[in-house]
């Protein structure tokens, strides 16, 4: 999810893939005001690293990976109409 340092065969056709893919549900997403309107695929491993880090952190024995998700989203939602749903 974005070192340039791994090289392992097919995964950077596989990144360009998946980046498309991601472009595409983010574009979408800002167009009906679900996400803010900043929000770029190139944001997207940023904040899947940072959810993804605190489900393994453990140590403190605080790890509430659910609730980091949770503001995570909240940070990025946007102030249309699609942003006003609520959790179920």
């Amino acid at each position: 999810m974005g070192s340039e340092d791994v090289e392992w065969e097919g995964i950077r056709h596989q990144k360009a893939e998946f980046a498309e893919i991601v472009s595409r549900i983010i574009e979408r997403a800002v167009a009906a005001g679900a996400v803010r309107d900043d929000l770029t695929q190139a944001g997207f491993p940023l904040l899947a690293r940072g959810v993804m880090s605190t489900m393994y952190f453990k140590s403190a024995g605080n790890s509430d990976w659910r609730r980091h998700l949770e503001l995570t989203l909240q940070g990025v939602r946007g102030t249309g109409p699609g942003a006003n749903r609520t959790r179920s």
